[in-house]
């Protein structure tokens, strides 16, 4: 749609000059009459002054927060330190501190505020009000960032632009009257109990801790190889100082099995000498002769 800004001033001027080729076109309300607005209290509510930018009013974040860490609604001034902030990934529930109260000839239009987004904040619902409706307005904050964002009190939260329907426009349109929204609705505080929000910074970690496991694998590896190429020095050492001793051993077998047969030899030719001797003599003589030779043989 075009708009048409105009103040208070020159309201009612404008919605009936605010054709274009015979249709209606939709006015921006702008200045004055925005500030007229908050000092009244018509369609703004609990606004201030020094939220008015020109053609559009910034909306802030109001007292009440509703986080996955704590289930319910709760003040933001009452919580703890730690759940004051919207962690990496986490998404936080909040309510407007102003209240709209829209006419049946008005509509607003949303748009987060750069502020924010540069913060790496995503605000999350619809971005336009129908006319009629009243009450707080309540958004979702994704911290999409990998840095927590502070839960302020105050902070300019979006943008509101308001535009006035030409009567003719309005009049095709059946406003429907609603209760006043004060607090979250029922349904969203059930759904924020099973919420677990994907943590950026846990995933980090637990990336972190991947990365020195596999860098502790990898030395373990390394270490695990060395060690078995040491073994295998050790092992053949072992198995050529074996070798030697077998070598050696064989050799100290053979020049016993010389020194054995050398002796066996010479038992024998001390046999045949005995025998002659028998021979040659006898009596008592011969026979101890024999004995000894006996005892000898045999020892």
């Amino acid at each position: 749609m075009l708009a048409k800004p105009h103040t208070k001033a020159n309201l009612s001027g404008a919605m009936a000059e605010s054709r274009i080729g015979g249709r209606p076109v939709a006015t921006l309300v702008t200045g004055d009459a925005l500030h007229a607005a908050v000092a009244g209290g018509t369609f703004i509510r609990g606004g201030d002054a020094s939220a008015v930018d020109n053609v559009k009013y910034d909306l802030r974040l109001g007292a009440q927060a509703l986080k996955a860490s704590i289930g319910l609604p709760k003040a933001i001034d009452q919580m703890q330190d730690a759940e004051r902030w919207i962690e990496p990934g986490e998404v936080v529930f909040v309510l407007t501190q102003e209240e709209l109260h829209l006419p049946p000839n008005m509509i607003a239009m949303l748009s987060p505020k750069r502020a924010i987004t540069h913060r790496g904040i995503t605000v999350l619902g619809g971005f336009a009000i129908d006319p009629g409706y009243a009450g707080r307005l309540w958004f979702g904050l994704h911290n999409f960032s990998s840095s927590r964002y502070a839960l302020r009190s105050g902070t300019k939260l979006i943008a509101c632009l308001f535009y006035e329907l030409d009567a003719e426009e309005a009049g095709k349109y059946k406003c429907v009257q609603m209760e006043p929204v004060t607090d979250f609705p029922d349904d969203l505080i059930e759904l924020i109990k099973n919420y677990k929000p994907i943590e950026l910074k846990g995933i980090q970690e637990e990336l972190e801790k991947t990365k020195a496991d596999l860098q502790g694998l990898k030395q373990t590896f390394n270490e695990d190889k060395s060690w078995k190429d040491d073994f295998k020095a050790d092992l053949t050492k072992l198995l050529s100082a074996l070798k030697e001793e077998r070598e050696e051993r064989q050799k100290a077998d053979e020049k016993l099995q010389g020194k054995l047969e050398s002796v066996s030899n010479m038992f024998a030719r001390a046999s045949v000498i005995g025998t002659i001797i028998t021979a040659a003599l006898g009596g008592v003589g011969v026979l101890a002769l024999q004995w000894v030779i006996t005892q000898l043989t045999h020892h």
